[in-house]
């Protein structure tokens, strides 16, 4: 069912709205109380909002925040007047929620709808917002919405068949995903749940390599959250008695459903990592951990917990099939305004303005499910690699069991499922697992993919999550990066490639998730991006070959690690660059994220453009970092060139004082990307990276020369002071980074 505001909404836009060009932005629930009250009544759509909201715990607090603060003082909220914009964009802000209802993606017939939150908590990932309650509108056929589940649980004999029906689909037909492993290699330890039976039956520790004669055979992994201290795990005082037998009645909830998965597959073996790593050695969980691509990758099935905070929630969940569904009935959808662009379907053909004529189409509401992306464990930075390095991955989620192999992704409901984030490539893991014939460089050469890339866009998606040890940021990746390195030619130096070394090295980061953004503590050195605290936004674009000239070089790279494990972790190490160097002074303030900032050269003066307009200095912090007001003049800082481009106008009219007939000038902008750095003290030209910084600047250029110097911003780099160094070469120093 639909509830009242939303029926009105999608029908009537009876609040008013507001037209975004392609999308239409709709008046929803005044309040959150108003919506959480849909949600109780059983709207599919305020029902999977709410959901969505009150998962996550410190979500839950602050909804609940805001309906106390409500009931002091209701929002004020008038209707919309879609004829004034700029009314409009400020009167949907007081809504609680509004609805973005736009075109699907290119090639799909279907229209997609958010349920936007206009009120987030502070420290919140400002994309969160618009990640809930995530719809597309199917149009309404001869037949009813094929979008079901039936059962009430997410282990279901329908979600048992479901399962089934995935697994012998991949190992039938799948070529992508390649026939499961026979046994050419094991973990050092395993579970044989041979006599495990039911629940309080017996599993036991084997050492294939001391134990089986012959190959092991197939095995499972679990993927899951630890969750603090574990109930029962593998220790050299635990051992002995694990390989003579474990009671099924000692094992958390999480494990012994695991085992009832394995059963149904008929999988003999299962690896779990607290009971088949050494927890109170270091030594072996290091030789472990070092093996971690080959667990996952030789698995035949990796049973992901994807739900659970930690192993006494267990795998299954008891689930409403009706809120899990869409809605028996369709709803009414006013679809004026929706601008058609890459479909020729009837439904979208034609419409014209919003403000015209009403014209009403009738769609089933269903949900896309993307709540693996926000799951429990999608957010844990060891399961990056579980998923991109397991041939096989059945996921148990809140409310559906979902399927992730090379060649597909799927979810029980039948939905488009987001298994991946939206920025990530569509294909992330058949790139990740099946790169092709040849090295990755011969087929980048050929231009048939860029694998410099794609390992920027995992070390993106790997910042995003969080870790329970900040020391496991490069260690979480050791797996990855053995995988990749059998297909790209290349040297791995602390979660880069020696290739693209300096392109990564501009790496920065956007903003920080929550507290952990202002962490000092030490990694490992500052120029790597292990070095920023997780999670956070972090950009970086590994090039081989830059879209933009560098203006640095490394001259060397010293790395200290961990252990004998290059994939590892580093725990210190220094870089010596060659590159354009000036001093500066920052202005007082705190910087947090992403920043406009002001500069000063040595002497105090500002570093800035004659008008306002034409210039733009933005800040991105690795760390949260303040200058006091007494600092601002008397704290130097350094800036470490790192590349140009320019950005030409042509189109733009000559500037004035150009003579009719002559060649018109044109306007530019000078881009610039610079390393901020400060002084170690009393090591002379050592510095430590504080984050980086751009620059803009405007000028008239004619005939490859800058004109009207009104126009012209001072270049940083003609500062010309000398700076601490350990070498000099021409205009450019040497100097030491770490």
């Amino acid at each position: 069912m639909y509830c009242n505001v939303c029926i009105a909404a999608f029908r009537d836009r009876a609040d008013g709205f507001l037209e975004f060009g392609t999308q239409i932005s709709i008046a929803h629930h005044k309040t959150f109380q108003s919506l959480k009250a849909s949600s109780a009544v059983g709207c599919v759509i305020c029902h999977y909002l709410w959901r969505d909201l009150v998962v996550d715990a410190s979500f839950s607090e602050w909804v609940e925040s805001r309906i106390k603060t409500e009931l002091d003082q209701t929002p004020v909220c008038t209707k919309i007047d879609s004829h004034d914009p700029e009314s409009a964009e400020s009167e949907l802000s007081n809504y609680a929620t509004n609805i973005l209802l736009f075109k699907a993606d290119e090639g799909d017939e279907k229209l997609d709808v958010k349920v936007k939150l206009n009120y987030i908590p502070r420290n919140t990932e400002p994309n969160v917002a618009s990640n809930y309650g995530i719809f597309f509108l199917d149009p309404v056929s001869d037949k009813t919405s094929k979008y079901r589940v039936s059962g009430d649980c997410t282990w279901s004999e329908s979600s048992i068949q479901k399962a089934k029906v995935w697994m012998e689909d991949c190992i039938n037909n799948h070529k992508a995903c390649g026939k499961p492993d026979t046994g050419n290699w094991a973990p050092t330890r395993v579970l044989d749940l041979y006599s495990y039976g039911g629940g309080d039956g017996n599993i036991q520790l084997v050492i294939p390599a001391e134990e089986c004669k012959d190959a092991l055979g197939p095995y499972a992994a679990l993927s899951y959250i630890w969750g603090g201290q574990q109930s029962i795990r593998l220790s050299s005082d635990t051992i002995a008695s694990f390989r003579q037998g474990i009671s099924g009645t000692l094992l958390p909830k999480t494990f012994r459903e695991a085992i009832q998965v394995c059963q149904h597959f008929s999988i003999r073996y299962l690896w779990i990592d607290a009971l088949c790593i050494l927890q109170d050695s270091h030594e072996d969980w290091l030789s472990e951990a070092a093996k971690m691509d080959k667990v996952y990758a030789h698995s035949h099935l990796t049973i992901a917990a994807a739900a659970s905070h930690n192993p006494a929630d267990g795998l299954f969940r008891h689930r409403d099939p009706v809120f899990v569904s869409p809605a028996d009935n369709p709803i009414a959808v006013d679809i004026t305004g929706v601008y058609e662009y890459w479909s020729d379907d009837e439904v979208f053909r034609d419409q014209g303005s919003s403000h015209g004529q009403q014209k009403l189409a009738m769609f089933y509401a269903v949900p896309k499910d993307d709540g693996i992306l926000r799951s429990p464990l999608t957010q844990r930075g060891w399961c990056l690699q579980e998923r991109l390095l397991s041939p096989r991955l059945l996921g148990f989620g809140q409310d559906q069991i979902y399927w992730e192999c090379t060649q597909t992704s799927a979810v029980e409901t039948g939905c488009p499922a987001r298994t991946w984030p939206k920025t990530a490539t569509p294909d992330l893991k058949a790139r990740f697992r099946n790169p092709g014939d040849g090295s990755f460089l011969e087929m980048e050469d050929q231009g048939k993919r860029d694998p410099y890339l794609l390992w920027g866009e995992i070390v993106e998606m790997y910042c995003r999550t969080r870790l329970t040890k900040q020391t496991d940021r490069l260690v979480a990746l050791s797996g990855l990066v053995k995988a990749y390195s059998t297909y790209i030619n290349d040297i791995y130096v602390g979660g880069m490639w020696k290739r693209s070394l300096e392109s990564e090295l501009m790496w920065f980061k956007e903003h920080g998730i929550g507290e952990a953004a202002s962490s000092t503590d030490y990694i490992c050195p500052s120029f790597l991006w292990a070095s920023a605290s997780l999670p956070c936004n972090l950009g970086i674009e590994p090039r081989v070959k830059p879209r933009y000239p560098l203006l640095f070089d490394v001259v060397d790279l010293q790395l200290v690690y961990a252990t004998k494990d290059a994939t590892g972790g580093v725990t210190g190490g220094h870089m010596d660059v060659r590159g354009t160097v000036v001093e500066v002074r920052l202005s007082a303030g705190t910087y947090k994220g992403w920043d406009a900032i002001d500069l000063m050269d040595r002497a105090g003066r500002p570093i800035q453009a004659p008008t306002e307009k034409n210039h733009v200095y933005f800040f991105y912090p690795d760390r949260m970092l303040t200058v006091g007001a007494g600092e601002e003049n008397a704290r130097p800082f350094y800036l470490l060139l790192g590349g140009e481009f320019f950005e030409y106008y042509d189109d733009d009219p000559a500037a004035p004082g150009e003579r009719s007939g002559a060649k018109a000038a044109r306007q530019a902008n000078r881009h610039c990307s610079w390393i901020l750095l400060e002084a170690v003290e009393n090591q002379r030209g050592v510095y430590r990276r504080l984050g980086m910084l751009h620059t803009t600047q405007g000028f008239w250029e004619k005939d490859g020369e800058e004109i009207d110097s009104s126009w012209h911003v001072v270049h940083l780099s003609s500062l010309g002071d000398e700076v601490p160094n350990r070498g000099r070469e021409g205009d450019k120093y040497i100097i030491r980074i770490v």
